[in-house]
């Protein structure tokens, strides 16, 4: 699919032809994901499901700056696009290439040189804390693929292509899935080779999104004039962008990780409970985060190409789309959370079923709290205004880790799942305020 605007047609057919591809693409990225972990579990068992578990909680750090790389390069991009301004829009892009290419390696050499450390503090037990840091290393040994990855997926969703970074994960989801019952099925990888599979079929959709979008944005019209390669006034609104998301979605991370580590405590049970349930919980978030993250993307365009008019639009037709798949996972969960769980581990204990299914519960009837969250969120990530974004995810973040350790105290594991709500509630109050005041409708990047 070629480059679009979201600037002109009727708002409510254009974001849902928008939305529905990056929809998909996120089911299918999060059911290898979920495939990975069914894998692991029904191959190697509840410790190694469990190791994979708290890994993965470490992991978050460093999709978190991937992740802001992301939104980081979609925003002035999309504005870029949205007032035909190319040649600031393939700067931008081989400026945030460079940048990120010393900033994938530096984070990889600080991982694995610290990784001993890292799962020390996270209170990692003994007997799963070989396989995590197996499982570490691999990931972050290929970290530069994740990294690369997501700012193509950016670069496509802020010149309005939905559908190319589709096909791409489809690709990499089906051959992830193959790889993975390869290496921990028939060969004795365990859950090195999980993580393994991962990031070799990440590296070839990475390398073929760039490709072709290096491809592309060299086809636009430049007026006869050269891009420069790098720009330091562009980097500079990147970084701008980029540190208060990356500093918002690694505190999240870096939070998730004391959390972790409170339940850690609990034992080996409640932790492979946990994980399973935090990945189908996570699925439904990250499926919740993909109408406001088109809604950024047209936001952004709209902006640059000042119809503002029409910002409002997208803001509620963005919020009925995430209240309806909200609804649609609470349901599921209250009915088949117990089916789901022993799906992703093989003959789960009393206790490892009973915190996943506690877990789902308790959190799901909240997903409608959530998605206004993140439907506010679209709105400020594609103004660039990030201060809301990041004031009300630090007070659902900080609320969260205080609130789980208070609750476990008072009413053991069981407590820590209720700090989701109360942070979720106090984070969407307080951006709904700036949200109705209209400050966003003032920020133009260019």
């Amino acid at each position: 699919m070629a480059t679009q605007t979201l600037t002109e047609g009727k708002v409510f057919p254009t974001l849902i032809r928008f939305t529905v591809p990056l929809l998909i693409s996120v089911i299918f990225q999060q059911l290898y994901n979920i495939a990975d972990s069914i894998i692991v579990g029904q191959f190697l068992g509840e410790s190694a499901f469990a190791a994979v578990s708290n890994a993965t909680e470490i992991t978050y750090i460093y999709l978190s700056f991937a992740m802001a790389a992301n939104i980081a390069v979609s925003v002035p991009v999309s504005q870029f696009f949205g007032a035909k301004m190319y040649r600031d829009l393939k700067t931008t892009t081989t400026t945030v290439m460079l940048f990120c290419l010393g900033l994938s390696i530096l984070l990889s050499a600080a991982g694995i040189v610290f990784l001993n450390q890292i799962l020390s503090t996270v209170n990692t037990p003994s007997e799963i804390f070989r396989d995590c840091k197996l499982y570490l290393y691999v990931y972050i040994g290929g970290y530069i693929t994740l990294m690369f990855y997501n700012i193509c997926n950016g670069l496509y969703t802020a010149m309005g292509d939905s559908k190319t970074p589709l096909y791409f994960l489809i690709m990499s989801s089906l051959l992830n899935i193959g790889l993975d019952i390869w290496f921990v099925g028939f060969l004795p990888f365990g859950v090195a080779g999980a993580a393994a599979a991962t990031i070799i079929a990440q590296g070839l959709a990475c390398t073929l999104s760039f490709i072709l979008i290096l491809k592309r944005i060299n086809s636009l019209d430049f007026g006869g004039k050269t891009a420069p390669l790098f720009s330091g006034k562009l980097l500079k609104k990147f970084i701008g962008i980029a540190i208060p998301t990356a500093v918002q979605q690694l505190s999240v991370s870096v939070g998730n990780i004391f959390i972790q580590s409170r339940i850690n405590l609990f034992g080996k049970a409640a932790i492979a409970g946990f994980g399973g349930a935090t990945k189908l919980n996570n699925f439904t978030l990250f499926c919740l985060g993909a109408p406001t993250n088109s809604l950024s993307a047209f936001v952004a365009q709209n902006i640059g190409a000042d119809r503002l008019d029409r910002v409002k639009k997208g803001f509620r037709t963005a919020l009925l789309i995430c209240l309806s798949i909200g609804i649609l996972f609470a349901l599921a969960y209250v009915i088949f959370a117990n089916r789901l769980i022993s799906l992703l581990i093989d003959n789960p204990s009393g206790a490892a079923m009973e915190a996943g299914v506690s877990f789902l519960r308790t959190v799901c009837p909240f997903y409608l709290v959530i998605s206004a969250k993140f439907s506010f969120d679209g709105v400020f990530r594609g103004a660039g205004y990030m201060f809301p974004y990041m004031l009300a995810t630090f007070t659902d973040l900080v609320l969260r880790v205080i609130l789980s350790f208070i609750f476990a105290d008072l009413f053991g594991v069981t407590g820590v799942w209720w700090s989701w709500p109360f942070g979720w509630a106090a984070a969407v109050i307080i951006i709904s305020v700036f949200y109705v005041s209209g400050s966003w409708e003032k920020r133009r990047l260019i």
